[in-house]
Protein backbone atom coordinates (compact mmCIF):
# COMPACT_ATOMS: atom_id res chain seq x y z
CA UNK A 1 0.00 0.00 0.00
CA UNK A 2 1.48 3.22 -1.03
CA UNK A 3 1.87 6.06 1.61
CA UNK A 4 -1.06 8.16 -0.90
CA UNK A 5 -3.42 5.76 -0.19
CA UNK A 6 -1.96 5.01 3.48
CA UNK A 7 -3.20 9.56 3.77
CA UNK A 8 -7.07 8.65 2.27
CA UNK A 9 -7.62 5.57 4.54
CA UNK A 10 -6.48 7.68 7.35
CA UNK A 11 -8.77 10.28 6.19
CA UNK A 12 -11.53 8.02 5.29
CA UNK A 13 -11.55 8.91 1.97
CA UNK A 14 -13.93 6.22 -0.07
CA UNK A 15 -11.60 6.91 -3.40
CA UNK A 16 -12.48 3.63 -5.10
CA UNK A 17 -15.00 5.33 -7.45
CA UNK A 18 -13.51 9.13 -7.16
CA UNK A 19 -10.02 8.39 -8.34
CA UNK A 20 -11.31 7.26 -11.48
CA UNK A 21 -11.12 9.41 -15.25
CA UNK A 22 -13.84 11.36 -16.74
CA UNK A 23 -14.49 12.69 -19.44
CA UNK A 24 -11.18 13.96 -21.38
CA UNK A 25 -11.18 17.85 -21.45
CA UNK A 26 -7.86 18.31 -22.49
CA UNK A 27 -4.85 16.34 -24.33
CA UNK A 28 -1.49 17.58 -22.69
CA UNK A 29 1.47 16.84 -25.47
CA UNK A 30 4.89 16.99 -23.69
CA UNK A 31 7.57 17.81 -26.07
CA UNK A 32 10.76 16.70 -24.49
CA UNK A 33 13.17 17.38 -22.03
CA UNK A 34 14.94 20.24 -24.08
CA UNK A 35 14.95 23.54 -22.69
CA UNK A 36 17.65 26.72 -22.78
CA UNK A 37 16.71 26.63 -17.88
CA UNK A 38 17.91 23.96 -15.55
CA UNK A 39 15.49 24.94 -12.78
CA UNK A 40 15.75 23.39 -9.35
CA UNK A 41 12.39 22.50 -9.05
CA UNK A 42 11.96 20.69 -12.33
CA UNK A 43 10.28 17.63 -11.92
CA UNK A 44 11.49 16.40 -15.80
CA UNK A 45 15.15 16.97 -15.21
CA UNK A 46 14.75 18.78 -18.55
CA UNK A 47 18.15 21.40 -19.51
CA UNK A 48 19.98 22.01 -22.39
CA UNK A 49 21.32 18.20 -23.02
CA UNK A 50 17.60 17.01 -22.98
CA UNK A 51 17.98 14.57 -25.44
CA UNK A 52 13.99 13.30 -25.84
CA UNK A 53 12.34 15.01 -28.80
CA UNK A 54 9.09 14.47 -29.60
CA UNK A 55 9.34 13.30 -33.75
CA UNK A 56 7.15 15.06 -36.75
CA UNK A 57 5.55 11.06 -36.37
CA UNK A 58 4.22 11.41 -33.15
CA UNK A 59 3.41 15.46 -34.03
CA UNK A 60 1.40 13.44 -36.66
CA UNK A 61 -0.41 11.23 -34.45
CA UNK A 62 -1.24 13.45 -32.01
CA UNK A 63 -3.09 15.68 -34.89
CA UNK A 64 -4.97 12.77 -36.11
CA UNK A 65 -6.13 12.23 -32.87
CA UNK A 66 -7.18 16.05 -31.99
CA UNK A 67 -9.14 15.80 -35.60
CA UNK A 68 -10.90 12.57 -34.79
CA UNK A 69 -11.99 13.83 -31.53
CA UNK A 70 -12.98 17.44 -31.76
CA UNK A 71 -13.79 19.87 -28.60
CA UNK A 72 -10.31 19.49 -26.85
CA UNK A 73 -8.32 21.88 -25.67
CA UNK A 74 -4.44 21.02 -26.33
CA UNK A 75 -1.67 22.13 -23.67
CA UNK A 76 1.79 21.38 -24.98
CA UNK A 77 4.87 21.79 -22.53
CA UNK A 78 8.19 20.53 -21.97
CA UNK A 79 10.85 21.02 -21.09
CA UNK A 80 11.13 24.19 -23.61
CA UNK A 81 8.42 22.95 -25.76
CA UNK A 82 9.35 25.99 -28.38
CA UNK A 83 12.90 24.51 -29.00
CA UNK A 84 11.19 21.34 -30.71
CA UNK A 85 11.60 21.67 -34.53
CA UNK A 86 8.00 20.71 -34.75
CA UNK A 87 7.03 22.91 -32.60
CA UNK A 88 5.57 25.93 -34.80
CA UNK A 89 3.79 22.72 -37.18
CA UNK A 90 2.04 21.48 -34.08
CA UNK A 91 0.33 24.37 -33.10
CA UNK A 92 -0.24 25.85 -36.61
CA UNK A 93 -1.82 22.76 -37.56
CA UNK A 94 -3.91 22.41 -34.47
CA UNK A 95 -5.54 25.17 -34.41
CA UNK A 96 -8.62 24.91 -36.41
CA UNK A 97 -9.36 21.51 -34.42
CA UNK A 98 -9.12 22.63 -31.06
CA UNK A 99 -11.35 25.04 -28.51
CA UNK A 100 -7.81 26.38 -27.31
CA UNK A 101 -4.01 25.95 -27.33
CA UNK A 102 -2.04 26.52 -24.01
CA UNK A 103 1.42 26.88 -24.43
CA UNK A 104 3.82 26.32 -20.85
CA UNK A 105 6.59 28.69 -21.90
CA UNK A 106 9.69 30.13 -19.62
CA UNK A 107 9.56 33.34 -21.05
CA UNK A 108 13.39 33.48 -22.08
CA UNK A 109 13.30 30.91 -24.91
CA UNK A 110 11.92 33.60 -27.06
CA UNK A 111 15.50 35.02 -26.65
CA UNK A 112 17.22 31.77 -28.79
CA UNK A 113 18.48 31.83 -31.77
CA UNK A 114 15.62 30.65 -34.37
CA UNK A 115 12.95 31.86 -31.58
CA UNK A 116 12.66 35.54 -31.89
CA UNK A 117 9.31 35.14 -33.74
CA UNK A 118 7.86 33.63 -31.11
CA UNK A 119 5.50 36.38 -29.59
CA UNK A 120 4.41 37.22 -32.90
CA UNK A 121 4.20 33.59 -33.63
CA UNK A 122 1.74 33.31 -30.35
CA UNK A 123 -0.55 36.30 -30.89
CA UNK A 124 -1.16 35.24 -34.68
CA UNK A 125 -2.54 31.83 -33.42
CA UNK A 126 -4.50 33.36 -30.04
CA UNK A 127 -2.05 30.83 -27.75
CA UNK A 128 -2.40 31.05 -24.50
CA UNK A 129 0.67 31.25 -22.71
CA UNK A 130 0.95 30.39 -19.16
CA UNK A 131 4.53 31.69 -18.06
CA UNK A 132 7.00 30.43 -15.66
CA UNK A 133 8.08 33.43 -13.23
CA UNK A 134 8.36 31.81 -9.72
CA UNK A 135 8.07 35.21 -7.65
CA UNK A 136 8.40 38.88 -8.37
CA UNK A 137 12.01 39.43 -7.05
CA UNK A 138 15.13 38.98 -8.64
CA UNK A 139 16.76 36.93 -5.84
CA UNK A 140 14.16 34.55 -5.70
CA UNK A 141 13.80 34.15 -9.54
CA UNK A 142 17.69 33.83 -10.41
CA UNK A 143 17.93 31.60 -7.29
CA UNK A 144 15.67 28.77 -8.66
CA UNK A 145 16.26 29.26 -12.78
CA UNK A 146 19.34 31.14 -12.99
CA UNK A 147 21.56 34.58 -13.00
CA UNK A 148 20.14 36.94 -15.10
CA UNK A 149 16.82 34.81 -15.51
CA UNK A 150 14.38 37.67 -14.04
CA UNK A 151 15.89 40.65 -16.17
CA UNK A 152 15.25 38.29 -19.02
CA UNK A 153 11.74 37.21 -17.78
CA UNK A 154 10.80 41.09 -17.32
CA UNK A 155 12.04 41.83 -21.12
CA UNK A 156 9.88 39.27 -22.59
CA UNK A 157 6.66 39.88 -20.66
CA UNK A 158 7.06 43.82 -21.80
CA UNK A 159 7.45 42.23 -25.62
CA UNK A 160 4.55 40.12 -24.66
CA UNK A 161 2.37 43.06 -22.90
CA UNK A 162 3.43 45.35 -26.32
CA UNK A 163 1.39 42.77 -28.58
CA UNK A 164 -1.57 42.74 -26.02
CA UNK A 165 -1.14 39.68 -24.30
CA UNK A 166 -2.36 40.80 -20.73
CA UNK A 167 -4.88 43.65 -22.01
CA UNK A 168 -7.23 41.90 -24.17
CA UNK A 169 -9.67 38.58 -23.91
CA UNK A 170 -7.75 37.07 -26.89
CA UNK A 171 -4.66 36.83 -25.81
CA UNK A 172 -4.12 35.67 -22.52
CA UNK A 173 -1.65 35.72 -20.55
CA UNK A 174 -1.34 33.82 -17.30
CA UNK A 175 2.38 33.48 -14.80
CA UNK A 176 3.12 30.46 -12.87
CA UNK A 177 3.88 30.35 -9.33
CA UNK A 178 6.19 27.61 -8.02
CA UNK A 179 7.34 28.32 -4.45
CA UNK A 180 11.61 28.00 -3.30
CA UNK A 181 12.52 25.55 -1.50
CA UNK A 182 9.88 22.88 0.67
CA UNK A 183 7.36 24.77 1.15
CA UNK A 184 3.87 25.00 0.07
CA UNK A 185 2.56 28.02 -2.30
CA UNK A 186 0.58 30.88 -0.54
CA UNK A 187 -3.39 31.59 -1.40
CA UNK A 188 -3.28 32.05 -5.16
CA UNK A 189 -5.90 34.81 -5.29
CA UNK A 190 -3.68 37.02 -2.28
CA UNK A 191 -0.70 36.20 -3.97
CA UNK A 192 -1.96 37.37 -7.25
CA UNK A 193 -2.59 40.54 -5.88
CA UNK A 194 0.95 40.79 -4.46
CA UNK A 195 1.83 40.16 -8.14
CA UNK A 196 0.64 42.60 -9.79
CA UNK A 197 0.51 45.26 -7.57
CA UNK A 198 4.60 44.79 -7.62
CA UNK A 199 5.04 43.89 -11.21
CA UNK A 200 3.02 46.59 -12.35
CA UNK A 201 4.32 49.17 -9.95
CA UNK A 202 7.55 48.34 -10.33
CA UNK A 203 8.55 47.72 -14.01
CA UNK A 204 4.83 48.30 -15.41
CA UNK A 205 4.04 44.98 -16.54
CA UNK A 206 0.61 43.38 -16.65
CA UNK A 207 -0.90 39.98 -16.80
CA UNK A 208 -4.38 37.91 -16.39
CA UNK A 209 -3.82 35.27 -13.82
CA UNK A 210 -1.60 33.93 -11.77
CA UNK A 211 -1.53 29.93 -10.91
CA UNK A 212 -0.20 28.59 -8.26
CA UNK A 213 1.82 25.01 -8.46
CA UNK A 214 3.05 22.84 -5.47
CA UNK A 215 6.73 21.71 -6.14
CA UNK A 216 6.40 17.79 -6.55
CA UNK A 217 9.42 15.61 -5.27
CA UNK A 218 10.63 14.11 -8.51
CA UNK A 219 13.43 14.92 -10.85
CA UNK A 220 15.97 18.04 -10.19
CA UNK A 221 13.31 18.92 -7.44
CA UNK A 222 13.72 15.80 -5.45
CA UNK A 223 17.77 15.90 -5.82
CA UNK A 224 17.35 19.17 -4.10
CA UNK A 225 15.76 17.60 -1.43
CA UNK A 226 17.60 14.70 -0.82
CA UNK A 227 20.33 17.02 -0.85
CA UNK A 228 19.46 19.08 1.65
CA UNK A 229 18.10 16.16 3.69
CA UNK A 230 14.85 17.41 2.97
CA UNK A 231 12.79 15.03 2.01
CA UNK A 232 11.29 13.59 4.80
CA UNK A 233 10.30 17.18 6.30
CA UNK A 234 8.97 17.85 3.06
CA UNK A 235 6.76 14.83 2.24
CA UNK A 236 5.19 14.79 5.95
CA UNK A 237 4.20 18.71 5.48
CA UNK A 238 2.33 17.15 2.34
CA UNK A 239 0.88 14.62 4.16
CA UNK A 240 -0.29 16.93 7.26
CA UNK A 241 -1.53 19.50 4.69
CA UNK A 242 -3.98 16.76 3.39
CA UNK A 243 -7.12 18.40 1.45
CA UNK A 244 -9.76 15.42 0.78
CA UNK A 245 -12.08 18.41 -0.57
CA UNK A 246 -9.91 18.83 -3.84
CA UNK A 247 -9.79 15.23 -4.69
CA UNK A 248 -12.90 15.78 -6.99
CA UNK A 249 -10.99 18.52 -9.08
CA UNK A 250 -7.35 16.93 -9.80
CA UNK A 251 -6.12 17.40 -13.16
CA UNK A 252 -5.64 13.39 -13.83
CA UNK A 253 -9.50 12.94 -13.69
CA UNK A 254 -10.00 14.71 -17.33
CA UNK A 255 -6.06 15.33 -18.71
CA UNK A 256 -4.53 13.06 -20.68
CA UNK A 257 -0.70 12.93 -20.95
CA UNK A 258 1.10 11.87 -23.96
CA UNK A 259 5.15 12.03 -24.31
CA UNK A 260 7.48 12.35 -26.92
CA UNK A 261 7.45 8.83 -27.55
CA UNK A 262 3.60 8.85 -27.82
CA UNK A 263 3.05 6.87 -24.39
CA UNK A 264 0.17 7.81 -22.53
CA UNK A 265 -0.04 8.94 -18.57
CA UNK A 266 -2.57 10.02 -16.43
CA UNK A 267 -0.36 13.07 -15.53
CA UNK A 268 2.90 14.54 -16.13
CA UNK A 269 3.88 13.37 -13.08
CA UNK A 270 2.95 10.00 -13.84
CA UNK A 271 5.30 10.48 -16.98
CA UNK A 272 8.38 11.28 -15.21
CA UNK A 273 8.02 7.76 -13.33
CA UNK A 274 7.11 5.51 -16.05
CA UNK A 275 3.51 4.70 -14.87
CA UNK A 276 2.16 4.63 -18.63
CA UNK A 277 -1.54 3.79 -18.96
CA UNK A 278 -1.98 -0.20 -20.21
CA UNK A 279 -4.58 -2.22 -21.54
CA UNK A 280 -6.32 -5.02 -20.48
CA UNK A 281 -3.47 -7.23 -21.44
CA UNK A 282 -1.18 -4.93 -20.03
CA UNK A 283 0.19 -3.19 -22.97
CA UNK A 284 1.36 0.10 -22.89
CA UNK A 285 -1.59 2.77 -24.38
CA UNK A 286 -0.10 5.07 -27.03
CA UNK A 287 -1.75 8.35 -28.67
CA UNK A 288 -2.48 6.02 -32.01
CA UNK A 289 -4.03 3.41 -30.55
CA UNK A 290 -6.78 4.64 -27.91
CA UNK A 291 -9.85 7.08 -27.73
CA UNK A 292 -11.68 9.11 -25.36
CA UNK A 293 -14.19 6.78 -24.31
CA UNK A 294 -11.80 4.30 -24.07
CA UNK A 295 -10.49 5.80 -21.16
CA UNK A 296 -13.60 7.20 -19.20
CA UNK A 297 -13.99 5.32 -15.80
CA UNK A 298 -10.33 4.15 -15.98
CA UNK A 299 -8.51 4.01 -12.76
CA UNK A 300 -6.25 6.81 -12.34
CA UNK A 301 -2.21 5.25 -11.22
CA UNK A 302 -1.29 6.93 -8.58
CA UNK A 303 1.32 6.97 -5.22
CA UNK A 304 3.24 8.98 -2.74
CA UNK A 305 3.58 11.63 -5.51
CA UNK A 306 0.08 12.44 -5.32
CA UNK A 307 0.54 14.25 -1.90
CA UNK A 308 1.62 17.18 -3.93
CA UNK A 309 -1.63 17.31 -5.98
CA UNK A 310 -4.04 17.50 -2.63
CA UNK A 311 -2.46 19.33 -0.27
CA UNK A 312 -3.28 22.34 0.90
CA UNK A 313 -5.56 24.47 -1.88
CA UNK A 314 -4.77 21.54 -3.85
CA UNK A 315 -2.43 21.72 -7.51
CA UNK A 316 -2.97 21.23 -10.60
CA UNK A 317 -1.62 22.58 -13.99
CA UNK A 318 -3.95 24.80 -14.20
CA UNK A 319 -3.15 26.20 -10.29
CA UNK A 320 -5.42 25.46 -6.50
CA UNK A 321 -8.06 23.55 -6.82
CA UNK A 322 -9.90 24.91 -4.12
CA UNK A 323 -12.35 26.66 -6.45
CA UNK A 324 -13.18 25.13 -9.19
CA UNK A 325 -10.97 25.84 -11.97
CA UNK A 326 -10.66 25.17 -15.63
CA UNK A 327 -9.53 21.37 -15.46
CA UNK A 328 -12.87 20.55 -13.06
CA UNK A 329 -15.66 22.48 -14.93
CA UNK A 330 -18.88 21.70 -15.20
CA UNK A 331 -18.91 19.22 -11.78
CA UNK A 332 -20.96 22.16 -10.15
CA UNK A 333 -21.38 26.05 -9.45
CA UNK A 334 -19.40 28.14 -7.31
CA UNK A 335 -20.99 28.55 -3.53
CA UNK A 336 -21.94 32.28 -2.43
CA UNK A 337 -18.85 32.58 -0.17
CA UNK A 338 -16.52 31.27 -2.91
CA UNK A 339 -18.06 34.30 -5.59
CA UNK A 340 -17.98 36.43 -3.15
CA UNK A 341 -14.54 35.71 -1.96
CA UNK A 342 -13.26 35.49 -5.99
CA UNK A 343 -14.93 38.87 -6.29
CA UNK A 344 -13.73 40.22 -3.25
CA UNK A 345 -9.96 39.60 -4.76
CA UNK A 346 -10.52 40.62 -8.03
CA UNK A 347 -12.29 44.32 -6.78
CA UNK A 348 -8.97 44.11 -3.82
CA UNK A 349 -6.76 44.25 -7.12
CA UNK A 350 -8.90 46.38 -9.24
CA UNK A 351 -8.72 49.04 -6.40
CA UNK A 352 -4.75 48.50 -6.05
CA UNK A 353 -3.77 48.70 -9.98
CA UNK A 354 -6.53 50.26 -11.95
CA UNK A 355 -8.46 47.74 -14.90
CA UNK A 356 -9.14 49.86 -17.97
CA UNK A 357 -10.80 47.00 -19.42
CA UNK A 358 -13.42 47.29 -16.92
CA UNK A 359 -13.93 51.21 -17.12
CA UNK A 360 -17.84 52.00 -17.83
CA UNK A 361 -18.93 51.76 -21.67
CA UNK A 362 -21.10 54.91 -20.80
CA UNK A 363 -20.52 58.55 -20.05
CA UNK A 364 -21.16 61.33 -16.97
CA UNK A 365 -21.86 64.64 -17.71
CA UNK A 366 -18.33 66.56 -16.71
CA UNK A 367 -20.10 68.51 -14.51
CA UNK A 368 -20.49 65.87 -12.67
CA UNK A 369 -16.93 64.74 -12.14
CA UNK A 370 -15.29 68.57 -12.17
CA UNK A 371 -14.87 67.85 -8.18
CA UNK A 372 -14.45 63.97 -8.02
CA UNK A 373 -10.52 63.57 -7.50
CA UNK A 374 -8.55 61.19 -10.13
CA UNK A 375 -7.75 58.59 -7.52
CA UNK A 376 -11.74 58.10 -7.34
CA UNK A 377 -12.71 58.45 -10.94
CA UNK A 378 -9.45 56.01 -12.22
CA UNK A 379 -10.88 53.19 -10.45
CA UNK A 380 -14.18 53.89 -11.26
CA UNK A 381 -15.91 50.37 -12.83
CA UNK A 382 -19.59 49.56 -14.29
CA UNK A 383 -21.85 49.57 -17.25
CA UNK A 384 -24.24 52.05 -16.99
CA UNK A 385 -24.64 55.85 -15.33
CA UNK A 386 -28.06 54.87 -13.10
CA UNK A 387 -27.11 57.16 -10.42
CA UNK A 388 -27.80 60.17 -13.69
CA UNK A 389 -30.62 58.68 -14.82
CA UNK A 390 -32.42 58.11 -12.08
CA UNK A 391 -31.87 61.91 -11.07
CA UNK A 392 -32.05 61.76 -7.39
CA UNK A 393 -34.45 64.67 -5.80
CA UNK A 394 -32.93 67.37 -2.91
CA UNK A 395 -33.31 65.94 0.36
CA UNK A 396 -33.88 61.95 -0.70
CA UNK A 397 -31.75 59.21 0.89
CA UNK A 398 -29.78 57.57 -1.38
CA UNK A 399 -28.18 53.90 -1.36
CA UNK A 400 -25.34 53.00 -3.83
CA UNK A 401 -24.86 49.05 -3.87
CA UNK A 402 -21.30 48.20 -4.69
CA UNK A 403 -20.34 51.62 -4.55
CA UNK A 404 -16.14 50.95 -5.09
CA UNK A 405 -14.38 54.28 -4.69
CA UNK A 406 -17.57 56.38 -4.59
CA UNK A 407 -18.43 57.41 -8.14
CA UNK A 408 -22.18 57.10 -7.94
CA UNK A 409 -22.43 58.17 -4.75
CA UNK A 410 -20.55 61.80 -4.71
CA UNK A 411 -22.77 62.43 -8.06
CA UNK A 412 -25.81 61.71 -5.66
CA UNK A 413 -24.23 63.62 -2.81
CA UNK A 414 -24.40 66.66 -4.95
CA UNK A 415 -28.27 66.05 -6.39
CA UNK A 416 -29.76 65.27 -2.88
CA UNK A 417 -27.62 68.41 -1.23
CA UNK A 418 -27.80 68.91 2.62
CA UNK A 419 -31.24 68.02 3.31
CA UNK A 420 -30.54 64.59 1.93
CA UNK A 421 -27.92 61.43 2.36
CA UNK A 422 -26.30 58.94 0.81
CA UNK A 423 -24.55 55.73 1.54
CA UNK A 424 -22.34 53.98 -0.28
CA UNK A 425 -22.08 50.09 0.74
CA UNK A 426 -19.03 47.64 -0.54
CA UNK A 427 -17.77 44.78 0.89
CA UNK A 428 -13.97 45.45 -0.56
CA UNK A 429 -12.20 47.17 2.31
CA UNK A 430 -9.34 48.61 -0.43
CA UNK A 431 -12.04 50.13 -2.36
CA UNK A 432 -13.99 51.68 0.54
CA UNK A 433 -10.28 53.39 1.83
CA UNK A 434 -9.77 54.88 -1.58
CA UNK A 435 -14.02 56.03 -1.22
CA UNK A 436 -13.03 57.11 2.24
CA UNK A 437 -10.02 59.48 0.99
CA UNK A 438 -11.87 60.72 -1.92
CA UNK A 439 -15.01 62.15 0.35
CA UNK A 440 -12.58 64.85 1.94
CA UNK A 441 -11.87 65.98 -1.45
CA UNK A 442 -15.19 65.81 -2.31
CA UNK A 443 -16.92 67.27 0.64
CA UNK A 444 -14.47 70.11 0.75
CA UNK A 445 -15.11 70.92 -2.73
CA UNK A 446 -19.24 70.63 -2.48
CA UNK A 447 -19.16 72.39 1.01
CA UNK A 448 -21.22 70.24 3.08
CA UNK A 449 -21.03 66.31 4.25
CA UNK A 450 -24.20 64.16 3.61
CA UNK A 451 -22.39 60.93 2.80
CA UNK A 452 -20.43 57.88 4.55
CA UNK A 453 -19.80 54.27 3.25
CA UNK A 454 -20.07 50.92 5.09
CA UNK A 455 -18.64 47.96 4.48
CA UNK A 456 -21.42 45.42 3.97
CA UNK A 457 -22.60 42.78 1.31
CA UNK A 458 -25.42 42.69 -1.32
CA UNK A 459 -27.20 40.11 0.30
CA UNK A 460 -26.94 41.50 3.69
CA UNK A 461 -27.27 45.12 3.11
CA UNK A 462 -26.08 47.44 6.34
CA UNK A 463 -29.22 50.04 6.06
CA UNK A 464 -32.31 50.11 8.33
CA UNK A 465 -35.41 48.86 6.71
CA UNK A 466 -37.78 51.11 4.78
CA UNK A 467 -35.75 54.36 5.34
CA UNK A 468 -34.48 54.42 1.99
CA UNK A 469 -35.90 56.73 -1.77
CA UNK A 470 -33.43 55.10 -4.25
CA UNK A 471 -31.12 52.49 -4.36
CA UNK A 472 -28.70 52.19 -7.08
CA UNK A 473 -25.92 50.08 -8.64
CA UNK A 474 -23.68 49.83 -11.15
CA UNK A 475 -23.27 46.72 -12.78
CA UNK A 476 -22.77 44.93 -9.08
CA UNK A 477 -26.03 42.55 -9.22
CA UNK A 478 -24.52 40.18 -11.51
CA UNK A 479 -21.47 39.85 -9.20
CA UNK A 480 -23.94 38.26 -6.30
CA UNK A 481 -24.78 34.19 -7.25
CA UNK A 482 -28.27 34.97 -4.79
CA UNK A 483 -29.63 37.84 -6.93
CA UNK A 484 -33.20 37.03 -5.79
CA UNK A 485 -31.59 37.69 -2.31
CA UNK A 486 -30.23 40.78 -3.29
CA UNK A 487 -33.75 42.17 -4.79
CA UNK A 488 -35.26 40.76 -1.59
CA UNK A 489 -32.62 43.60 -0.05
CA UNK A 490 -33.71 46.05 -1.89
CA UNK A 491 -36.83 46.03 -1.50
CA UNK A 492 -36.64 45.69 2.15
CA UNK A 493 -34.86 48.92 2.63
CA UNK A 494 -36.82 51.16 0.31
CA UNK A 495 -40.00 53.31 1.72
CA UNK A 496 -43.13 52.43 -0.06
CA UNK A 497 -43.01 54.36 -2.97
CA UNK A 498 -39.11 54.26 -3.13
CA UNK A 499 -37.61 53.22 -6.26
CA UNK A 500 -34.26 51.44 -8.03
CA UNK A 501 -32.54 52.43 -10.74
CA UNK A 502 -30.06 49.73 -11.83
CA UNK A 503 -27.19 49.01 -14.32
CA UNK A 504 -26.47 45.85 -14.89
CA UNK A 505 -24.80 43.21 -17.76
CA UNK A 506 -27.50 40.20 -18.86
CA UNK A 507 -26.78 37.72 -21.38
CA UNK A 508 -29.11 36.92 -24.72
CA UNK A 509 -29.24 33.03 -23.56
CA UNK A 510 -28.22 31.15 -20.36
CA UNK A 511 -24.72 31.72 -19.22
CA UNK A 512 -22.88 27.99 -19.55
CA UNK A 513 -21.62 26.28 -16.22
CA UNK A 514 -18.02 26.42 -17.99
CA UNK A 515 -18.05 30.00 -18.05
CA UNK A 516 -19.83 30.39 -14.65
CA UNK A 517 -17.21 28.02 -13.09
CA UNK A 518 -14.23 31.14 -14.47
CA UNK A 519 -12.76 33.27 -11.99
CA UNK A 520 -11.59 35.70 -13.97
CA UNK A 521 -15.36 36.03 -15.63
CA UNK A 522 -17.23 36.85 -12.54
CA UNK A 523 -14.78 39.64 -11.54
CA UNK A 524 -15.43 40.83 -15.24
CA UNK A 525 -19.26 40.86 -14.95
CA UNK A 526 -19.85 37.92 -17.41
CA UNK A 527 -20.43 34.87 -15.17
CA UNK A 528 -23.23 36.23 -13.01
CA UNK A 529 -25.06 37.73 -15.83
CA UNK A 530 -28.76 36.44 -16.11
CA UNK A 531 -30.79 36.62 -19.22
CA UNK A 532 -33.07 39.81 -19.29
CA UNK A 533 -36.11 38.04 -18.93
CA UNK A 534 -34.43 36.18 -15.43
CA UNK A 535 -33.86 39.99 -13.97
CA UNK A 536 -37.01 41.41 -14.55
CA UNK A 537 -38.41 37.62 -13.13
CA UNK A 538 -36.76 38.26 -10.29
CA UNK A 539 -37.13 41.50 -9.45
CA UNK A 540 -40.57 41.33 -9.81
CA UNK A 541 -40.90 38.26 -7.32
CA UNK A 542 -39.20 40.40 -4.84
CA UNK A 543 -42.67 42.55 -5.42
CA UNK A 544 -41.41 45.74 -7.57
CA UNK A 545 -44.00 46.54 -10.29
CA UNK A 546 -43.81 49.71 -13.33
CA UNK A 547 -40.29 47.64 -14.25
CA UNK A 548 -39.01 49.67 -17.31
CA UNK A 549 -35.97 49.53 -19.34
CA UNK A 550 -34.63 52.79 -19.67
CA UNK A 551 -30.78 51.89 -21.23
CA UNK A 552 -29.74 48.69 -23.80
CA UNK A 553 -26.73 48.51 -25.73
CA UNK A 554 -24.83 45.80 -26.72
CA UNK A 555 -21.57 45.60 -23.93
CA UNK A 556 -19.19 42.72 -25.53
CA UNK A 557 -19.05 39.11 -26.96
CA UNK A 558 -17.37 36.48 -24.85
CA UNK A 559 -17.45 32.91 -26.00
CA UNK A 560 -20.02 32.86 -28.63
CA UNK A 561 -22.64 35.12 -26.19
CA UNK A 562 -23.76 38.33 -26.50
CA UNK A 563 -24.03 40.37 -23.12
CA UNK A 564 -25.69 44.01 -23.11
CA UNK A 565 -25.38 46.89 -20.79
CA UNK A 566 -29.80 47.63 -19.44
CA UNK A 567 -30.56 49.92 -16.98
CA UNK A 568 -33.93 49.32 -15.15
CA UNK A 569 -36.29 51.14 -13.05
CA UNK A 570 -38.43 49.53 -10.40
CA UNK A 571 -40.87 50.67 -7.91
CA UNK A 572 -41.70 49.50 -4.79
CA UNK A 573 -45.00 49.59 -3.19
CA UNK A 574 -47.17 47.66 -0.34
CA UNK A 575 -50.26 47.85 -2.12
CA UNK A 576 -51.09 44.90 -4.79
CA UNK A 577 -50.19 45.57 -8.43
CA UNK A 578 -49.49 44.07 -11.04
CA UNK A 579 -45.79 44.39 -12.84
CA UNK A 580 -45.90 45.90 -16.47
Amino acid sequence: MNAFVKVLDKHNVKYKDMLRRERLTTLQANMGNLCNQSCLHCHMNASPQGKNIMSRKRVNDILKYLSEHKGLILDITGGAPELNPNFDYLVKSARSLVNEIIVRSNLTVIFEPGSEHLPNFFKENRVHLICSLPCYTKENVDRQRGKGIFEKSLKALRILNELGYGKVNELQLDLAHNPIGPNLPLEQHRLEIDYKRNLNKEYGIGFNRLITITNVPLGRFNDYLETNRAYEKYNNLLKDNFNAGVLGNLMCRTFLSVDWDGRLYDCDFNLVLGLALKDADGRILTIDTISPVELEAKEIIFGEHCLACAAGSGSSCQGALDLPCPCAQGRGLLKLDTVRQNVKYFYQDAALRPKKELCCPATYEKEDMSYIPKEALEVSYGCGSPISIAQPAQGEAVVDLGCGAGIDCFIAAKKVGIPGKVIGVDMTEEMLQKANKALEHVSSNLGFLNCEFRHGFLEDVPVESESIDLVTSNCVLNLSSDKSKVFKEIYRILKDGGRFVISDVVSNKEVPVFMKNNQELWGECISGALTQNEFLSKAKDAGFYALEILKNFKYKEVEGLQFYSITVRGYKSKKNKTCC
